[in-house]
């Protein structure tokens, strides 16, 4: 054994202390229970690298400013300075804006009032989804700014976002959080519906390469999603790594985020978008 380089396990069902006593004497691991055994050696046999190496590129901070209070918009800006793919959108500050770009997005679209004082937007109901025409615009405009005020008297409005409507593909999440021991620390998981159905995260020391991003995603329960299946076109795998990859080097780079959540990311067929995003600072709201 010792010229094979290979390292001889035992499984017993039965209890012998003497034969017990002479394996571990010459420091050959016993697991009782044949279940045990084989769980402990895909453990072993199934993991990955300990340490997984840092990008020799874009591993700096970007020089991209941020608000001191910011919001969903904000944390977007700074995605798309590490070149994560988000969703066409535009902070407007008054109907007019509003009109102007929705036209230019095109219909339909989705309206967010931003304000750091409402983070929970959606049960604020300072959102409008699938907002058809100028028309249905104007009314939804006026209500989810009436709504902000009633959530939050005193909010600050910066102002609505204009974003495109992203629907295909499958909903995924990345979160970024600083770890007292680990330091900086990416999960992602599927998210959407499926996310309730096969509730996962896979977890990696940032930052990390492109094919480490990819092994993540194969250990992921909803990896079969973004497969070819019946009446079921494969989805953009490797967009998916690129952008998670980054999204490692940003958690990895900007010190000063306490905690970055990505939800959802829509992983189509070509390309990926980010829909929303929610960022913390060290010492409060970023």
């Amino acid at each position: 054994m010792e010229q094979s380089g290979r390292l001889p396990v035992f499984s017993s069902l039965a209890d012998n202390a003497l034969f017990e006593e002479q394996l571990y004497s010459a420091k050959i691991p016993l697991i009782p229970g044949i279940r045990r055994c084989f769980n402990a050696l895909q453990l072993v046999f199934g993991s990955g690298p300990a340490v997984c190496p840092a990008p020799s590129e874009g591993a700096h901070p970007t020089k991209c400013p941020l608000h001191p209070r910011p919001t969903e918009y904000d944390a977007k800006v700074l995605l798309r300075a590490y070149d994560i793919p988000v969703a066409r959108e535009a902070l407007c500050h008054s109907l007019p804006e509003a009109l102007t770009a929705a036209e230019t997005i095109g219909y339909p679209i989705a309206l967010k009032v931003m304000s750091p004082s409402i983070l929970r937007k959606t049960e604020a109901r300072v959102i409008a989804l699938d907002v058809q025409n100028e028309e249905e615009l104007k009314n939804a405009y006026g209500r989810t700014l009436e709504k902000a005020r009633i959530a939050n008297p005193f909010a600050r409005i910066r102002g609505v976002l204009v974003q495109e409507m992203v629907h295909g593909g499958t909903e995924w999440r990345m979160e970024y959080r600083k770890d007292p021991r680990f330091g900086p620390v990416v999960e992602m998981s599927i998210s959407g519906i499926f996310g309730e159905i096969f509730p996962d995260g896979v977890l990696r020391a940032a930052p990390f390469d492109t094919d480490e991003a990819l092994r993540m995603i194969k250990e992921s329960k909803g990896y079969p999603l973004l497969l070819a299946g019946w009446r079921r076109e494969r989805l953009d795998v490797e967009a998916f790594a690129s952008s998670l990859a980054a999204f490692s080097r940003l958690a990895y780079c900007e010190t000063e985020i306490a905690r970055l959540d990505v939800n959802p990311v829509f992983v189509n067929r070509i390309g990926v978008l980010v829909v929303d995003a929610f960022i913390e600072r060290r010492g409060g709201i970023r």
